[in-house]
């Protein structure tokens, strides 16, 4: 209706088609924090004008809508994207458009990113964050095409593949089509690597092949 909905799903409920807020005073919200099993939430889709979501924050996953979105992680699996502000999602996901994900200092994801599709780049930003940055590709970073790090104690993990690593900035480079910024530490994966630098290229923590 137009006034604010809250849908409150309990344990071992479920529901097979879709959640439409509709309009609202203040925000429509789901609360799915309840439900012990995989939770996959697609926004336009499954859930639909809802202003407030919460997962269950062991297995949930959340896809954007097929737009330009900026998320913006503010705690523990926590934060907003499109005007909708989400809690306890451990897995995030873009779609088609190009997706920006930012975090912000403080905040963590026990899960994965994966930028999806995109029309000219997806991109991660992780240089609020004061602790260790550990990202390795393919695994808790999937389809992001430029990943920046916090210049200080930053490792980047190649995939299991045989990578090609230039180094062509301090702390800044290219690998399997993925630009990287402000990552000290490069790794290598179970593959044959190559680490090659440019005139300009530095690093200053340690490469590990």
């Amino acid at each position: 209706g137009t006034n604010d909905d809250a849908f409150t799903f309990q344990s071992g409920s479920g529901v097979t088609g879709y959640i439409d807020g509709g309009a609202h005073n203040i925000g429509d919200s789901v609360n799915m924090a309840a439900l012990a099993g995989s939770i996959s939430v697609t926004l336009g889709q499954n859930v639909r004008n809802v202003e407030s979501i919460t997962g269950n924050n062991s297995n949930s996953t959340l896809t954007g809508e097929n737009n330009a979105n900026t998320w913006t992680i503010n705690g523990a699996n926590d934060g907003i994207v499109d005007g909708v502000t989400f809690t306890d999602f451990n897995n995030l996901i873009g779609a088609a458009g190009d997706d920006d994900f930012i975090f912000q200092a403080g905040s963590s994801l026990s899960g994965y990113i994966d930028g999806g599709a995109h029309v000219t780049q997806d991109t991660l930003d992780m240089a609020a964050l004061a602790g260790p940055v550990t990202v390795i590709l393919g695994q808790n970073v999937r389809s992001v095409e430029s990943i920046t790090g916090n210049d200080i104690n930053s490792t980047l993990t190649g995939e299991n593949n045989a990578n090609a690593w230039i180094i062509n900035g301090t702390n800044d480079g290219i690998v399997d089509g993925v630009t990287f910024t402000d990552f000290n530490n490069l790794s290598g994966g179970d593959d044959n690597d190559t680490f090659t630098f440019t005139v300009a290229g530095s690093l200053t923590g340690l490469i590990d092949g």
